[in-house]
């Protein structure tokens, strides 16, 4: 007779997302899920650089909401200067868009390229004018 033993099973489950290495506040959590939800990235270097990204924009949502209660424009010593945030929200966007590159979601093509194709063949009616 055969070996009917259980033998362990090679399948495992598989998270639909995976979840972020590390806590991320709003706006990370929400810019991983979109990242994660459309292109799954799992290799070391790709989570990496995407946590990173991550916690960019939470800290951006922070510097947003600070500028956002003084104002983008403040008083200093009576003189009306940018908030000093602004630079740092500027630079921190930058960062993200630029790890967004370097992981290649940002390639993706918003339509096909080039003219549709030319319609060929045989189309109804096209054999009635030959008489």
């Amino acid at each position: 007779m055969g070996n009917f033993s259980k033998k362990k099973s090679h399948l495992a489950l598989v998270e639909k997302t995976p979840q972020p290495p590390g806590k991320l506040g709003a706006a990370g959590q929400a810019l991983w899920a979109h990242i994660q939800g459309g292109y799954d990235i799992r290799d070391c270097g790709g989570v990496e650089l995407l946590m990173r990204a991550c916690m960019e924009a939470d800290r951006v949502a922070e510097m947003k909401g600070i500028i956002d209660e003084d104002g983008a424009r403040i008083f200093v010593k009576g003189v009306p200067r940018d908030h000093p945030l602004i630079k740092h929200e500027l630079a921190a966007q930058a960062f993200i868009v630029k790890t967004l590159r370097l992981l290649g979601v940002t390639d993706e093509s918003v339509q096909a390229l080039g003219r549709p194709p030319k319609d060929m063949g045989w189309t109804p009616g096209d054999d009635e004018d030959e008489d």
